[in-house]
């Protein structure tokens, strides 16, 4: 062992400096400062690295008592000051692309502080475009219906994407994007940007669109009329493929856009995926389930398929409702468990158990059971 010491010493060059920090890795990722005042924030903006501090730009503060907006200063830092304890998330766009912070937990004291860092090759975007054919919603995109006692919740997640290189403006009333006539109880993620809003029976993103990928979620109910639920709404963006996931019953039918539908048993439970073509820019996407129950126990059991549901399609559950204070910790807990469990390699890995058992004992305290 001696000997293979001194042989990695000597392969090391006398001119060897010091290991540097790449600011990168740690971009986002909150810490307390004792040399922070309590009740605030400080979020560093930097491209690339320390020599490069990024001043006047608007830095978003999102949490209790809704989004506060602050400047950074010459040294790239905008400071959040008399804010009360409990969870914010920072974020800040530039150069066509936005940066986030991991979800943040402000204790009492000490304050927090936090780094938001651009790649150092992000450089100033072109003007914002809008040429409207340039979004589309993407693949990924797709559908979950639940079933409740009389009405079943529908919820979207929509992957709008932009091929071109410049952002989208879609100018000052936002992208519209029609939501069922018939939908209520519209609701969106609680971890859902500002851009992001709800009006009538719409879902308006304001601000612009960077290149790549934006992702948005929205739940709302449709009735259920003699066992059965329609789906209709015009889509202003083409959709690249219909998608839907849904728990499957005896008797159910999937009907609609020359869907493909399939069942697979994971879990212990049913389900019913389906595909089927896409739907051009102003066309209508419709959707009819038939041969449903009155009640459903489907996201009781769907963390035991989450895995499996990932593998198959890279569905995922996106949607919770909005919980009171106490539950959001428990949220986001969950987030993190289900992130690692679709990272396993396979469902034999000897993590899977203890991933899956600490999982359903979260769902049960977010279904209302304490045990």
């Amino acid at each position: 062992m001696k000997a293979l010491f001194v042989v990695l010493l000597l392969a090391i060059p006398a001119s060897a400096q010091p290991m540097m920090i790449d600011p990168s890795r740690m971009s986002g990722i909150p810490r307390p400062d004792p040399a922070q005042a309590a009740g605030s924030i400080s979020v560093r903006v930097i491209r690339g690295d320390f020599a490069h501090p990024m001043a006047g730009e608007e830095v978003l503060l999102e949490g209790p008592g809704g989004t506060r907006h602050e400047k950074s200063d010459v040294t790239g830092h905008a400071v959040f000051s008399e804010l009360e304890p409990g969870a914010y998330r920072a974020r800040v766009t530039a150069f066509g692309q936005t940066i986030s912070s991991q979800p943040m937990e402000l204790p009492a004291s000490p304050g927090l502080r936090v780094m938001l860092v651009f790649p150092a090759e992000a450089r100033a975007e072109e003007p914002p475009t809008h040429d409207v054919s340039l979004l589309t919603l993407g693949s990924t995109s797709h559908f979950i219906f639940e079933v409740k006692d009389e009405s079943v919740e529908v919820v979207e997640n929509l992957v709008i994407t932009n091929s071109g290189t410049a952002p989208y403006d879609p100018g000052p009333n936002g992208l519209r994007l029609p939501l069922p006539a018939d939908a209520t109880g519209l609701q969106t993620a609680p971890d859902a940007p500002a851009s992001l809003t709800l009006e009538g029976t719409s879902a308006v993103w304001h601000g612009l669109i960077p290149p790549g990928t934006t992702s948005l979620t929205v739940g709302f109910l449709l009735p259920q009329r003699d066992h059965t639920v329609e789906l209709q709404q015009t889509l202003p963006l083409g959709l690249e493929q219909v998608a839907l996931i849904a728990d499957k019953y005896p008797g159910m039918s999937i009907e609609g856009n020359d869907l493909v539908t399939s069942e697979r048993a994971m879990g212990g439970r049913n389900f019913a995926l389906a595909r089927g073509p896409g739907v051009s820019a102003g066309g209508t996407i419709r959707l009819r389930l038939s041969g449903l129950p009155h009640a459903s126990p489907f996201w009781r059991y769907a963390v035991a398929a989450t895995a499996g549901l990932i593998a198959l399609g890279g569905f995922f559950l996106a949607w919770t409702a909005r919980r009171r204070p106490a539950e959001l910790a428990l949220t986001a807990n969950r987030a993190q468990l289900l992130e690692k469990l679709a990272a396993l390699p396979n469902e034999k890995s000897p993590d899977r158990d203890a991933l899956v058992a600490e999982l359903e004992r979260i769902y049960r305290q977010l279904d209302g059971d304490p045990a």
